[in-house]
């Protein structure tokens, strides 16, 4: 029983799919969240609007449709709003990285790189992690930039 096993075998990267590349899975929860929440205002409104003076009317299918056709009107239009939103704030991200990374690049000397990095990332990790190790962080990070001749 002279069995091997072949250790150096890669697993499989898990799939992502589109979505979760394109939005973070908290922001997809909460986009579900709102678009709930619109359909229920709509609903609401329906009932105070159109049956404020008795509650005993009948409801038609005609007030039916014209409920849902508004309330999936009034969730396209904030979803449009909102992606529209998302991609704004992406790019504004992509350009502050870019404007940072071509910054950092620029920078006449190491020590003037390690100050623009840290400026960008200590307010975020000196309640976690020590001086020292932040420093070897951002010298790390230096180093692996595109275009670092380090």
């Amino acid at each position: 029983m002279n069995r091997q096993t072949n250790h150096s075998r890669k697993r499989a990267a898990p799939r992502v799919n589109f979505l979760m590349n394109l939005i973070d899975p908290i922001d997809g929860l909460s986009e579900g969240v709102f678009s709930i929440m619109v359909f229920l205002i709509f609903t609401l409104a329906f009932k105070v609007i159109w049956l404020r003076d008795t509650l005993e009317q009948p409801i038609t299918s005609q007030m039916m449709n014209e409920l849902i056709i508004s309330a999936m009107g009034a969730i396209l239009a904030w979803g449009i709003i909102d992606g529209m939103m998302c991609a704004l704030t992406s790019y504004l991200a992509r350009e502050e990285r870019q404007r940072l990374l071509k910054e950092i690049q620029s920078a006449d000397t190491e020590e003037e790189a390690m100050e623009l990095i840290a400026d960008d990332m200590d307010y975020l990790l000196e309640s976690i992690i020590e001086e020292g190790n932040r420093q070897h962080r951002q010298h790390r990070q230096h180093r692996h930039l595109p275009g670092n001749q380090a």
